[in-house]
């Protein structure tokens, strides 16, 4: 690597180039750090200390704390140094150093995530079972694989970036070196290492994410079937910290990574950066520790820290530029926005003053109204100053005041909407438990969460709109869902107009939150946000009267008597121009869609050779032994197919092995007999007509089938070594761990990830240029000897092919091993020989045929290709595409007493048949 590049170090550009910036910004993360230093660290040492906390809860949430502190220190101390000393100079080693910590104390925390949400999943789902399910041997096992998977991630993020030349600009636009930037200044093809990028961000993101959405969709299932509201809410309670960490690290990580870095704008990477590097770190431990009186003493401490950050400015006021510096459109502002506050406060103060609406519905609207009229006061009344006097000065601690009811107001707000979906879920799922359920001391205690959820929030409220917009989304599915069931058009209708006015007023509530602050700042453009800005200080405090009193007649004449002609034509302008925008962006972005992406991959593979067949020399050019060997592979693959298929048919037609470990034992003969398939009839037709052309296409065919069904054996062995540590370490929950669903999601995360992978290799050798020759010196289309004919540079493909094979085949054995590990040690424990006899009989075939399997593909695969030497890989590769297929049936058959049963059981059936 060091031999590729002639850049020896790194210039980072950091947030901004303005010097009146440094020092707030300076402190600004000084203040987040240490707030996350002391936060995490805190929390590490208080679960320490603690022997309360000693829970498995706790244990994920004090590594989580310390994943934290890890990746934020790998990048925050030198953006402060930067900002301080204007050291904006890093080594290259010191960049590539950066990039490993943190991506892999990054990646873990992915992965940690998703173990947090298997935890709550047991705790909410399995309650009686928790204390057995996730025992300390099972999380030590979780936290060990996390950092693992993180850092086996980090050394191919590393490797992929650094393998690229850098030789011309050292100039990084971002404050830290994150990879998509550092990637973007090589001056070779970075095309395949893009790829390889987007592969394994998403492999990572989803594979959890995957693990967290089917974890929280159990667990809402299984809230919704509690009759109990304290039990809703105990087990609301229970997940609503880790579903608040996960939106916010999900939301900010899919934003940055997935998607290719060429559509990449430095700038917005810039901003969602800081969020993840440095707020993420410091968020975790307060979303965690609310509940907890010994951290909210510490977070005490810390907000009198940060109070003394009003100390350390220079500036005592602010000027406030306004909506426009045109003296003949003030007066006519001023008019229209004091026609939308009057509507306003009669509106939303007409709703509480009604004394007819003492229901629950109407309860929640009365504080909705209370709630529009105090953030829409908070804004309205100074920018009506502004425009009548000129006034647009604003003391420092008046706008301080101003920022903080604002967000905590709108942040209550948030809360509210979401308390009202719960309201109307209960009224049109539950209508007859709905005066139980809904009762004034619930109303009470959801009113008073919502406002202390708003005070104690203020600063992380676009966190709180992710998850609770998720809560009023599942709210209204099951209420759709209600609906639908529903046969009477009337149930219909009442259900409908129940439901329309809340769910107007969410539409108009997220539609602008989103669009104001789920994106990065630096994309804002300030006069679209200006109007948006007018949109949700204003005009939604006063629309949400207006739409939640239209069934009421004596509101709806006051209202409109209030709103003239001229207000309405120019609220729809307002209107029209806010729709305008998100239109704009959608065809931008319509540019960029990643299926134009894939097709631009597809055509540049086309594009790029000129080979349009191989040829294949085979084993050997001696005529004597074509047909020895074609006799001999014959009887092979005779062999394999009658091995493993009549292994399938038996599994199938014998009732006695309709278990688990047989149920992945014939799940291996068809793979076995799948990937044999893809290589052995073409190798025989070779041997005996001399057909040893393969077109291009057909050559990538049997690469891409050959690769699925070979990566799929690889996790199938992975997942028998762990149905066979569950019979022998634990038999007694063996019936209730390795269930039927278990086993069919192990088993389909076998095929999904083998043709994952399939995907990658194939796009990794066929995104090469075949230009020359086209002699395969080989017997098959393998990868390194496909590879190897190309004619453009081939080393980053290399590095791809040793990365993944070695992400795929670690992983599978690092769980085989772990497995193995914790049944030598049962197996020693075990005082009878009978015992040691019956474990070491359980575990031979799998072991056995995981030896052959391993010991065959790390030869074969982990060096680089260019290492090879082709006439020793063709003998390897007989053995793992003939032999290993033809093996396994018979290793797992000859001393297992139910296979040899069954088949004589078959047999007899068959012979019996036969004679009648």
């Amino acid at each position: 690597m060091e031999n590729r590049t002639e850049v020896t170090e790194f210039i980072l550009l950091g947030l901004t180039s303005d010097p009146d910036l440094q020092v707030p910004l300076f402190v600004t993360f000084l203040i987040v750090y240490v707030i996350t230093v002391a936060g995490n660290l805190g929390m590490v040492l208080l679960i320490l200390l603690d022997s309360r906390l000693h829970t498995p809860m706790y244990f994920f949430l004090g590594n989580l704390s310390l994943v934290d502190f890890c990746y934020s220190s790998a990048v925050t101390p030198k953006v402060m140094a930067g900002l301080l000393f204007a050291d904006k100079v890093i080594s290259h080693n010191a960049c590539a150093t950066q990039v490993f910590f943190f991506s892999g104390f990054a990646t873990v925390e992915n992965y940690l995530l998703a173990i947090m949400a298997l935890d709550r999943y047991t705790a909410v789902c399995k309650p009686l079972h928790y204390t057995t399910t996730m025992t300390t041997k099972v999380c030590m096992c979780l936290i060990i694989g996390s950092y693992i998977a993180g850092f086996l991630s980090a050394s191919i993020f590393n490797g992929n970036a650094f393998s690229l030349n850098f030789c011309e600009s050292n100039v990084i636009h971002h404050f830290f070196c994150d990879l998509p930037a550092v990637m973007v200044l090589s001056c070779s093809d970075r095309h395949v290492n893009d790829l390889v990028l987007l592969y394994l961000a998403s492999f990572n993101i989803f594979f959890a994410l995957t693990v967290i959405l089917i974890s929280y969709t159990v667990i809402f299932s299984t809230i919704l079937k509690m009759r109990s509201v304290a039990g809703h809410q105990k087990a609301i309670y229970t997940c609503a910290s880790h579903f608040t960490a996960v939106s916010i690290f999900y939301g900010t990580l899919i934003f940055m990574y997935l998607q290719p870095n060429s559509s990449h704008s430095m700038d917005t990477d810039k901003i969602s950066s800081v969020f993840y590097t440095m707020i993420i770190p410091m968020l975790n431990p307060v979303v965690y520790s609310l509940r907890n009186k010994e951290v909210k003493n510490a977070l005490t401490k810390m907000v009198s820290k940060i109070k003394l950050m009003e100390n350390r400015t220079e500036v005592t006021e602010f000027i406030l530029l306004g909506l426009t510096s045109d003296p003949d459109l003030q007066v006519p502002l001023f008019v229209t926005f004091l026609i939308v506050y009057v509507i306003t406060v009669a509106g939303n103060l007409g709703i509480l003053l009604d004394s007819r609406l003492h229901t629950p519905m109407y309860f929640f609207l009365g504080n909705l109204s209370l709630v529009d009229f105090c953030y829409s006061s908070v804004v309205t009344p100074k920018v009506m100053a502004g425009l009548l006097f000129a006034d647009k000065v604003i003391s420092h601690n008046a706008c301080a005041t101003q920022v903080f009811f604002f967000s905590d107001f709108a942040t209550v707000e948030n809360y509210l909407l979401a308390v009202m979906a719960l309201d109307r879920y209960t009224a049109v799922c539950k209508p007859l438990h709905y005066t139980t359920t809904m009762t004034t001391k619930v109303c009470m205690c959801l009113i008073i969460g919502s406002y202390i959820a708003g005070f104690l929030s203020a600063s992380i409220f676009n966190g709180n709109a992710f998850s609770l917009n998720f809560f009023i989304l599942i709210s209204y599915t099951v209420i759709f869902s209600t609906i639908l069931k529903m046969r009477s058009v009337a149930g219909h209708q009442k259900a409908i107009y129940t439901c329309a006015s809340h769910f107007t007023a969410v539409s108009i509530f997220y539609g602008t939150l989103i669009f104001m602050y789920l994106q990065p700042t630096s994309s804002h453009s300030m006069d679209t946000d200006k109007i948006s800005s007018v949109f949700y200080t204003m005009i939604i405090p006063m629309l949400n009267p207006v739409v939640y009193s239209l069934r009421n007649k004596e509101v709806k004449n006051a209202l409109t008597k209030m709103v003239s002609k001229v207000k309405f034509t120019m609220m729809l302008e307002i209107i029209e121009s806010f729709r305008e925008s998100p239109r704009q962006n959608k065809k931008s972005m319509s540019m960029r869609h990643p299926c134009s992406f894939c097709l631009g991959c597809q055509r540049l593979m086309e594009n790029r050779t000129e080979v349009a067949e191989f040829i294949l020399v085979g084993l050997t050019s001696d005529p004597s032994l074509q047909i020895p060997l074609f006799v001999t592979f014959l009887i092979i693959y005779m062999v394999t197919l009658a091995g493993n298929l009549g292994m399938v048919l038996l599994i199938l037609l014998d009732s006695r092995l309709h278990t688990p470990m047989y149920f992945f034992l014939g799940n291996l003969s068809l793979v076995d007999f799948c990937y044999s398939s893809a290589v052995t009839p073409k190798v025989m037709a070779g041997l005996l007509m001399g057909d040893k052309v393969i077109s291009y296409h057909a050559c990538a065919a049997q690469m891409f089938c050959f690769a699925a069904f070979a990566s799929a054996e690889n996790y199938l062995l992975a997942s028998m070594a762990y149905d066979r540590y569950v019979a022998v370490c634990k038999p007694l929950h063996y019936s209730t761990i390795v269930t039927t669903s278990v086993c069919s999601w192990l088993l389909t995360g076998c095929y999904v990830i083998g043709f994952l992978n399939a995907s990658i290799y194939t796009g990794d050798a066929f995104s090469l240029s075949f230009c020359k020759d086209n002699v395969l010196h080989h017997f098959f289309c393998d990868i390194p000897a496909v590879m190897v004919l190309s004619c453009s540079d081939r080393q980053v493909n290399e590095l791809l092919l040793v990365y993944v094979v070695s992400f795929n085949i670690f992983f599978a054995l690092i769980v085989i091993w772990i497995s193995y590990l914790f049944i030598f040690i049962t197996i020693l424990k075990m005082s009878s020989a009978a015992g040691h006899w019956k474990a070491v009989s359980t575990c031979a075939s799998h072991f056995t045929a995981v030896s052959i399997f391993y010991g065959t593909v790390i030869f074969m695969y982990l060096q680089p290709s260019s290492s090879h030497s082709m006439d020793t890989d063709k003998i390897a590769s007989v053995f793992y595409t003939m032999v290993i297929p033809m093996l396994n049936p018979v290793v797992y058959s000859l001393r297992n007493k139910e296979v040899k049963s069954a088949f004589f059981k078959v047999h007899g059936a068959f012979v019996f048949w036969r004679q009648n």
